[in-house]
């Protein structure tokens, strides 16, 4: 039992250091404009350098190395540590794998190799969890490593930090959730030998399963034209560059955020005497969207409080009611929220409440980017309802008109399936299929 807490007290450690090294590393790359760089180029800073002195506990590392062996993956990386070894850091473990995805592609192997240990150890199970959650939290923090380096390359064009868990497009959470649990094999697979993940389903960093442009390309075709018109109508500053990063920060700046805690009226409104803390909050957030966020709180008006056991109950019944409208959905947002690979059944209300997971701060936000979104739906079916519909005669030539029969065709056949038939497009068109195939890589439909 004690090395469970220590490894517990070694991730929290470990989250601290990075995040504090990260937002330094910002500041001073902003500061020096001196980008940093995955691994050794001229005039920018190896990522590696950052963290060397930041350590790993030496038995994830010994975990890291038995499935480095075990997988096959010797030939490609050397094992992060020797025999006789006793501290082992971050940067070290960057230099080995020579780039951070590389590393996280390690650390997911290990999660893989841990996790099928455990299936044959049930008496050890705890101590597999403990290393696969801290293996977990160092894939996640990896990733922001990652954002680091990309928003470094970046600061002379945008001011705004990149994305990490929502949709660019919605409140979702990206669909990055199996990818760390590995908890869907048949979405994603990693071959033992080769060590290489693979992805049927196109994984994203900034889409959710319900606007990946792969998987419903008409649903992010319109809501990314929503979005872009919303802009102009709002009159929304942006860079030039149209690019999810940019359509992360517009979305959010559709409607003013608020806190219940900035607005006497909200807790006025609220009387807090007789329930728990965890109650008290939730009043205040359904309360403060009654006054600021009026279609989010429609969605979840009927979420009675004192019928949820906890927090985590009330923050997974908030998620499944923003999506209660939508039953066509490939994977739903609860779902991925649940199969997430954070452990948070053990979790107190107090500790949920602050949660940097499913803290009230990231229920606000969702419930914040729900509304925007609403607005942005609202400006762009006022404008389809008052501008007559579709191109003016002869403006468009023989070849773009194809296409566009081509795009209506693909977007009816999506909203009845998931399934973009070639063929049947050729047949309906009289065209060849060659033809078809060749303007729907054209248009990077497929």
């Amino acid at each position: 039992m004690p090395e469970v807490h220590t490894l517990k007290n070694a991730q929290e450690n470990l989250s601290k250091e990075v995040d504090r090294i990260i937002q330094e590393s910002t500041e001073l790359s902003k500061k020096s404009k001196k980008p940093i760089a995955d691994g050794y180029v001229k005039g920018q800073t190896p990522v590696a350098e950052l963290f060397d002195r930041t350590p790993i506990d030496l038995r994830i590392m010994k975990s890291i190395n038995d499935a480095i062996l075990a997988s096959g993956l010797s030939n490609r990386f050397k094992p992060p540590i020797g025999e006789h070894c006793d501290n082992i850091y971050l940067g070290e473990l960057l230099r080995k794998t020579k780039t951070v995805n590389k590393a996280k592609e390690v650390i997911l192997c290990t999660i893989t190799y841990l996790k099928n240990k455990r299936f044959f150890n049930e008496q050890k199970a705890t101590v597999f969890n403990e290393k696969i959650n801290y293996l977990t939290n160092l894939y996640f923090h990896l990733s922001c490593i990652k954002n680091l380096i990309k928003s470094s390359k970046k600061i002379k064009k945008r001011d705004f930090v990149a994305p990490t868990e929502f949709c660019v497009l919605c409140w979702r959470l990206v669909n990055k959730a199996e990818f760390v649990s590995l908890s869907s094999p048949e979405v994603y697979q990693v071959n033992p030998v080769k060590g290489k993940i693979t992805n049927p389903k196109g994984y994203s960093n900034y889409y959710c399963f319900e606007h990946h442009p792969k998987i419903r390309n008409s649903k992010y075709h319109y809501a990314r034209a929503a979005l872009t018109y919303a802009i102009k109508v709002l009159n929304i500053n942006t860079v030039d560059i149209i690019d999810p990063l940019v359509f992360y920060a517009a979305t959010s700046r559709c409607v003013q955020k608020t806190n219940p805690l900035d607005h006497k009226e909200t807790s006025n409104a609220v009387k807090l005497g007789g329930r728990e803390t965890w109650h008290n909050r939730a009043y205040l957030i359904k309360e403060m969207s009654r006054l600021h966020y009026p279609n989010a709180y429609h969605a979840i008006e009927k979420i009675v409080i004192e019928n949820q056991v906890s927090w985590i109950g009330w923050f997974h019944s908030i998620i499944d009611s923003l999506d209660s409208h939508n039953s066509t959905l490939l994977k739903k947002d609860l779902f991925n929220w649940k199969s997430s690979g954070v452990d948070i059944k053990e979790m107190s209300n107090k500790d949920a409440i602050a949660s940097d997971y499913i803290g009230e701060d990231v229920l606000i936000s969702i419930l914040h980017r729900f509304e925007c979104v609403c607005k942005i739906n609202e400006i762009y079916i006022e404008n389809k309802t008052n501008r007559p519909r579709g191109p003016k005669k002869g403006s468009v030539k023989k070849n773009d008109m194809l296409r566009l029969k081509i795009i209506n065709i693909v977007n009816k056949q999506l909203e009845e399936s998931t399934h973009i038939n070639g063929a049947q497009i050729a047949r309906d068109l009289g065209i060849s299929r060659e033809r078809v195939s060749k303007l729907l890589k054209e248009m990077s439909i497929r």
